[in-house]
């Protein structure tokens, strides 16, 4: 019992895959849900409807209900409704709770400006609301989803907000991004690749930490201190959830004389490629030519060697190798042809 007189559920141990909480108990009003973890014994839940008299709720009672799929406000609630079976406020403009066990691709609705935690959530890809400033931190900790696209409007990724999600394979920042925060990314170990806006200014410690699958990562703020952005590393943080760490060989795009250039000259497993190179100049003399092509042609034949920054810009045709293909490519070019 509350001290206004009204009650609130505190353990919840019903084995029903549908639940529809009561309004009241005998002549008292049921308000609200409290409790982390409070469903815990309600394992097999797979919806839930809450009443109009819950003025108060949040996703904490439901972090065990992993096969919890939808959750439907009656649409008197004067605080809440549900849209596709996702709670938002009233006016939805505020994200409150997704089920763990609700799968497929979520597009939410545009009028959604805040959000709260998505933590562990199954879905395999989110569309979010054009009008997302920040992603909070802890946001999608643990979530099962590919690939997510950003909107244009974030500007904030706060700490761990993206950490422990296994499967995410890539992540599309948008422009107008400025902050990644600590442990943004840590521990994402199917991230492959990464493009970091050009006004991105911080990227915190240990915001790529852990990332072994991570082999490309373009930066295109010249000036951005990657410093303790740990790409390409692991930090001792996490011994226990990346037990079997390779190093991964890391490609760095940026421009000349840029920290990306001196954080990469720093590791032996990051190989730095200039993005203001001309492709196919292997010589950096600034344009492509038959000199070049010949250069090629000779590191093909055993003659010569060519470092990886240099392999890689001779890869016109981008398969992967620097070889005669790509030797006659530029010579064709050179030719006119």
């Amino acid at each position: 019992m509350n001290d206004d007189d009204t009650l609130s559920v505190k353990r919840c141990y019903i084995k029903d895959e549908n639940i529809e909480l009561p309004e009241k108990i005998g002549n008292m009003t049921v308000k609200s849900i409290e409790g982390y973890g409070s469903f815990e014994y309600a394992d097999n839940i797979k919806s839930i409807t809450i009443p109009k008299t819950f003025t108060d709720l949040d996703s904490s009672p439901f972090v065990y209900c992993n096969k919890l799929e939808s959750m439907c406000i009656h649409e008197d609630n004067p605080n809440y409704t549900s849209v596709d079976g996702v709670v938002y406020n009233k006016d939805i403009t505020e994200f409150v709770y997704c089920p763990k066990g609700k799968t497929g691709t979520y597009v939410m609705p545009n009028s959604v400006e805040r959000l709260n935690s998505f933590s562990g959530n199954s879905l395999d890809e989110i569309v979010l609301s054009e009008k997302i400033q920040e992603i909070p931190e802890f946001t999608f900790w643990g979530s099962k989803f590919k690939k997510l696209k950003l909107p244009m409007s974030l500007k904030k990724i706060g700490s761990y907000a993206f950490a422990y999600s296994f499967d995410l394979e890539s992540i599309e920042l948008p422009e107008n991004l400025t902050t990644i925060d600590y442990c943004a990314f840590a521990n994402c170990t199917a991230l492959k690749s990464i493009v970091i806006p050009e006004k991105v200014d911080s990227i915190q410690s240990m915001a790529l930490d852990g990332c072994q699958n991570l082999t490309s990562v373009t930066v295109l703020n010249p000036n951005v201190d990657l410093t303790e952005s740990y790409i390409g590393r692991f930090s001792d943080a996490y011994v226990g959830y990346t037990m079997d760490w390779t190093e991964p060989q890391v490609t760095m795009y940026g421009y000349k004389n840029s920290t990306a250039e001196q954080y990469a000259n720093l590791y032996d497993n990051i190989t730095f490629v200039a993005i203001d190179s001309v492709r196919g100049d292997t010589n950096g003399d600034g344009v492509a030519d038959i000199a070049d092509s010949l250069m090629i042609s000779r590191y093909d034949a055993g003659l010569i060697t060519l470092d990886d920054a240099q392999v890689t810009v001779s890869d016109v045709n981008g398969d992967g190798n620097a070889d005669i293909a790509d030797a006659l490519k530029i010579a064709r070019f050179d030719a006119g042809l």
